[in-house]
């Protein structure tokens, strides 16, 4: 870029967008923009797929090199065709590998999966389950050893003894 393009533009200022933008992108922006579009980009969900119902994730070989196996064969998902996608995958920014599934890198390495919905909540709400399992364990001692340290080993007993605590897993404001 040349001194006198950077001086109109004014330093650190970018480039205003040119009629020269790709067709993928202004669909892209189309999407998010048109009512109930996404308006913050949400990676993988924003694919649009032939019929509703999937949840869509990625799996990159380059993070792990067994990590395409493993999530097909130890954790159930199925790889994304061509022929699940509403669009063609270079309308995306994807490409199609030798097996036939879609990929995205330069090497291919991200490999997009999809899993019915259900169950991937399913399996979200077993998680949460034995993540939970365990969470109380402790707490009844934490108050003590608190109240300990800020008054004494009788308010301690006390606290131990009539200690009733309810954790629970919910989504929304606390309070």
């Amino acid at each position: 870029m040349s001194d006198e393009q950077q001086d109109k533009r004014g330093p650190g200022r970018p480039r205003k967008a040119t009629t020269a933008m790709s067709s993928r992108r202004s669909e892209a922006l189309s999407r998010r923009l048109a009512p109930g579009g996404h308006v913050f980009p949400r990676g993988v969900t924003d694919i649009p797929l032939a019929e509703p119902g999937w949840h869509l994730r990625t799996f990159n070989n380059q993070i792990h090199e067994n990590k395409h196996y493993s999530a097909i064969h130890e954790a159930g998902w199925e790889p994304l065709k061509p022929e699940h996608l509403a669009v063609a995958p270079d309308q995306l920014g994807l490409r199609v590998n030798e097996a036939g599934f879609i990929v995205r890198g330069e090497r291919g390495q991200e490999l997009y999966c999809r899993m019915p919905e259900s169950d991937y909540q399913a399996i979200q709400a077993r998680k949460t389950v034995e993540n939970n399992k365990g969470v109380g364990r402790g707490a009844r001692e934490a108050v003590a050893n608190a109240v300990a340290s800020a008054h004494g080993d009788e308010a301690a007993e006390f606290a131990h003894q009539h200690f009733v605590g309810n954790i629970e897993d919910r989504v929304g404001p606390l309070g």
